[in-house]
Formats: C-alpha cells, structure tokens, sequence
C-alpha cells in the first residue's frame, strides 16, 4: 500500500525538482 508508494513517489518528486532546477540554471 502506501507504505511503499509514497517512499516512491517522494523519489519521483524529488528528482523532478532537481531537473526543473537544472533547467532553470540553463535558461
């Protein structure tokens, strides 16, 4: 259940804001 979901999708979303943030950097 969400013992293992929200693990993952923390994850998930962490990596988006890095990415976003890179993107940023770049622009």
């Amino acid at each position: 259940g969400w013992g293992v979901l929200l693990p993952f999708y923390i994850m998930v979303h962490a990596v988006a804001v890095i990415q976003r943030r890179q993107q940023a950097r770049e622009q």
